[in-house]
């Protein structure tokens, strides 16, 4: 009976507490009285206001209701209105409101400094050029809205592949399209067109306010779309005012300050709030709470009168023992939250995370330790069971764990094997001693797998050893090529004078010795290019079937190699590089040739083959492939992986550049090499894609022209260029002016012209130092000249400006150094064919 007297005192005891705090609570709130807040402005501000002689130009959103719309008569109303309407009452300012279409409208009207202020816009860095921003007056979510029937959508993830709606200009866009730039977003003038749109299933979704779309939804009725999320992106609606009027915004940023909190209330519940108001914020209610909780208390306090002096007894006895269950469940709850979070921490450790005892068995894993060592690890296991460590470069078996506790110390390899179900890879080790009251109970390991680290660092070594190689050889061939150019024009003036007089045989015969060592080294500063850079090829039309006989024969003879044919006779002419191709082909003859000691059988086949979704990561398609087999020593298998590698060779003279070239060639023209190797012999396959689309050159035609009745100008930074090239043209029958720099070109165009004697066609090269270059030289001259012709020269032979020439405005092309014929075809090209 006591202690049913004590629980019973105790309880009445809480109750009249908490009814005390109810009645303190309803008290303050009964008392309090509207918020007030005071404005105050400088006389610089009283002032400007009272010199205004015009009223203040205001600019709402168009159609964005509750906040700015107007009704049936086109007055202005909404939200921002109201806020409008009290700045003008506590500043005595008159404002216009301003008639804008659309929003996209109303941001270029503030740019341009037609209207003043702007009354609801959100606050972003690109309008800081153009306006200062008020503090936001009001918040509002903007959702996703989609169709009842699609039930797909809850968040911005699930709109990928959709077609999504926004009004024009609006900020959330640029917000969406950063986070997720694959998304498609078209833009409605505003949010009652988008709606509807949606509503007829014009859109998949659209992202808007969410007082914009349930007041649109309950005006006019739309019963089958649904809000299905939000967006992340709130509008925190503000009014811009012109940046260059400072006073102005400081008179609309302290009035719009100066409005109380409970105006703001009755504005935002007024236009945005069109749920019920709940019944707690009633004063009705609170009165009757009030008096009943007055009656309630007159109650208690008859009730537990007589019992006031063993409450107070009982208060120190409670509240003694609420303390200790206090601390203890705070005590609880803390040890539970750290467990927690150090749970949590290991679990999202990107590496694999291991917990041992003393004994090396496994107490605590992570899901990463798990994907590692493929599912192997099991709480109570020791981890010598299934894992094991050796050095990569000494192959001596260690154990981190073991060490680290032994030694009492951290302990940790950079660079380890680790054997685990029947697999190694490439780890990194860092084991650490857990130690309590100096006794090592256990330890604490990380493993990272640096297989991808090792491959990256590889990969990064060779692209450096091929872009310093690239570098000089690039540069050597240019200026090569362009000596070369002097070299054979030179001869070939000489070459054609003396024909005419038809004397000096022998010098005849040591000119014609001087074009076939230009021609050689013009292929060699060709290789050199290929590999540089790669050396975009210049395609045309070609029978690779006797390209393969000419070159392989040409390798082959002198030798004891048997070469034996098997070739699909039906393959039609397609579009490659000759001189590339013939390179490729070379280079692998000439090593199987090697491999072979000069004697043996290498088999060519050729074919056409279908590749889909082929292991060769090659487009679908139909393609010609090229296979050669000999019957030499084979590759041995440690070096097959490495044979493409640049500089790799087994060969005491070779350079280790052939095999890569070749490769760089055959993948700038869209297919790629296989090779296969045993020790009776090895397969190299070349797969070319079957793409025909170049319009060969009419030589029959080019030979029957004598001569060329054209005006050229000559555009080059070399002198030696210009002569030997005006040389050609003089015997051409041309006339022609010449140029070294591209302003100089340009004025000599437009000079022409003007006098009525416009060029027909020019010759530029594309690099000129100090100026632009031909390529924007010449497309500035055909501005002037729409009808002129142009032809482009380089010692680039892979420049996109010579393979892609008729993408930038040219007729043809000339590779240096060219010959007379070539200069001849390229006039025909230009201003004849």
């Amino acid at each position: 009976m006591k202690n049913l007297l004590t629980c019973c005192t105790v309880k009445l005891n809480i109750c009249m507490n908490s009814i005390a705090y109810i009645l303190i609570i309803v008290f303050i709130i009964s008392c309090s009285s509207e918020d007030t807040n005071s404005l105050h402005l400088t006389p610089e501000e009283t002032k400007y206001i009272q010199s205004l002689k015009k009223p203040v130009i205001a600019a709402p959103c168009p159609d964005y209701p509750p906040i700015d719309f107007t009704d049936h008569d086109g007055n202005h109303i909404g939200l921002s209105h109201d806020y409008l309407d009290e700045i003008s009452k506590k500043l005595g300012v008159t404002f216009t409101v301003a008639t804008i279409q659309s929003w996209a409208d109303v941001l270029q009207a503030a740019k341009d400094r037609k209207v003043d202020i702007v009354l609801s816009i959100q606050d972003v860095p690109e309008r800081h050029s153009y306006l200062q921003f008020t503090k936001p007056y009001v918040r509002i979510p903007n959702v996703i809205v989609v169709q009842k029937s699609n039930t797909k959508v809850n968040n911005l993830d699930d709109l990928a592949g959709m077609k999504i709606a926004a009004v024009k200009g609006y900020a959330v866009i640029d917000f969406i399209k950063k986070k997720y730039p694959s998304f498609t977003i078209e833009t409605v003038k505003n949010e009652t067109e988008g709606l509807m749109k949606l509503s007829f299933g014009e859109y998949d979704a659209m992202i808007i306010s969410l007082s914009t779309v349930s007041y649109l939804v309950d005006t006019y009725g739309i019963t089958n779309l649904r809000i299905a999320g939000t967006v992340g992106y709130d509008w925190n609606l503000c009014i811009g005012v012109r940046n260059d009027d400072p006073v102005l915004f400081s008179i609309i940023s302290k009035a719009l300050n100066s409005i109380p909190e409970s105006k703001r209330r009755a504005i935002y519940q007024r236009w945005i709030s069109l749920a019920p108001r709940p019944f707690y914020k009633e004063k009705e209610f609170w009165y009757i709470l009030t008096v009943l909780l007055f009656g309630g208390l007159l109650v208690i306090i008859g009730i537990i009168a007589w019992n006031a002096s063993l409450r107070r007894q009982v208060k120190i006895k409670t509240q003694q023992l609420e303390d200790e269950l206090y601390w203890h469940k705070k005590t609880q709850e803390q040890l539970l939250l750290e467990k927690e979070r150090l749970l949590i921490t290991i679990q999202s450790i990107g590496d694999a995370f291991i917990s041992t005892d003393d004994k090396g068995n496994i107490i605590l894993s992570n899901k990463q330790a798990d994907v590692l060592f493929n599912n192997s690890i099991s709480l109570g296991k020791d981890v010598k069971s299934f894992v094991s460590f050796t050095e990569s470069n000494k192959q001596n078996l260690v154990d981190p764990i073991a060490e680290c506790i032994s030694l009492k110390k951290p302990i940790v390899y950079y660079h380890l094997k680790c054997q685990c179900n029947n697999r190694t890879i490439d780890v990194s080790v860092a084991s650490s001693p857990i130690e309590i009251e100096n006794t090592i109970i256990g330890a604490v390991t990380i493993i990272r797998d640096i297989t991808d680290m090792l491959a990256m660092q590889n990969e990064l070594i060779k692209l450096q050893q091929f872009e310093t190689l690239g570098i000089l050889a690039a540069g050597i061939a240019h200026d090569f090529n362009n000596i070369l150019t002097a070299i054979m024009g030179n001869a070939e003036i000489a070459l054609l004078m003396l024909l005419k007089n038809t004397k000096g045989n022998d010098v005849l015969e040591i000119i014609d010795g001087i074009k076939k060592s230009v021609k050689s080294a013009q292929s060699l500063t060709g290789q050199l290019l290929t590999y540089a850079k790669g050396g975009k090829p210049i395609k045309k039309e070609g029978n690779i079937i006797q390209l393969i006989y000419d070159t392989v024969d040409f390798m082959t003879h002198g030798s004891s190699v048997k070469v034996e044919y098997i070739v699909d006779d039906n393959i039609e002419n397609f579009d490659f590089d000759e001189h590339q191709i013939s390179h490729v082909f070379r280079n692998i003859v000439l090593n199987a040739i090697q491999a072979m000691n000069k004697s043996g059988v290498l088999t060519v086949t050729v074919k056409k083959v279908e590749l889909k979704h082929d292991v060769l990561q090659l487009p679908d398609g139909e393609y010609v492939m090229i296979k050669f087999s000999d019957t030499g020593k084979g590759i041995p298998q440690e070096h097959i992986s490495k044979i493409f590698d640049p500089y790799f060779t087994t060969k005491e003279k070779g350079t280790g550049l052939g095999l890569t070239t070749s490769l760089s060639i055959i993948r700038q023209h869209g297919g790629t090499i296989t090779v296969s190797s045993s020790d009776k012999g090895t397969e190299f396959t070349v797969y070319l894609p079957k793409i025909k689309g170049t319009v060969s050159v009419n030589e029959t035609h080019n030979a029957r022209v004598d001569s060329i009745s054209a005006h050229v100008l000559i555009l080059d930074d070399r002198q030696e260029i210009l002569d030997v090239t005006a040389g050609m043209l003089d015997i051409l029958g041309c006339t022609y002016d010449t140029a070294n720099h591209s302003d100089d070109a340009i004025n000599k165009i437009l000079t022409a012209k003007e006098r009525g004697k416009p060029f027909d066609c020019v010759l530029v090269d594309i690099t000129i130092p100090g100026s632009i270059s031909g390529v924007d030289a010449f497309a500035q001259m055909k501005k002037i000249q729409e009808k002129l012709k142009g032809i482009v020269m380089s010692g680039y032979a892979d420049n996109s400006a010579i393979a892609d020439y008729a993408q930038y405005g040219f007729s043809w092309y000339l590779v240096k150094p060219f010959t007379f014929d070539d200069l001849k075809q390229a006039l025909i090209k230009a201003t004849i064919a």
